[in-house]
């Protein structure tokens, strides 16, 4: 998910092994204790603070 924190960490590895990877639609975030908003301008997508809806 190239929203997310790890997404670079991702990137290095996948790099580093040569490991297949693929893409995941990411449309909301339910964790409470970390948001992350979209890479697009995507207004219908997020809250007031511009980070993806709970559900």
């Amino acid at each position: 998910m190239a929203t997310t924190p790890w997404f670079l960490e991702a990137v290095r590895l996948s790099k580093e092994h040569q490991f297949d990877i693929g893409v995941h639609l990411t449309l909301t975030c339910e964790w409470s204790n970390m948001s992350y908003s979209p890479i697009t301008n995507a207004p219908s997508l997020v809250d007031e603070l511009g980070y993806f809806l709970k559900d």
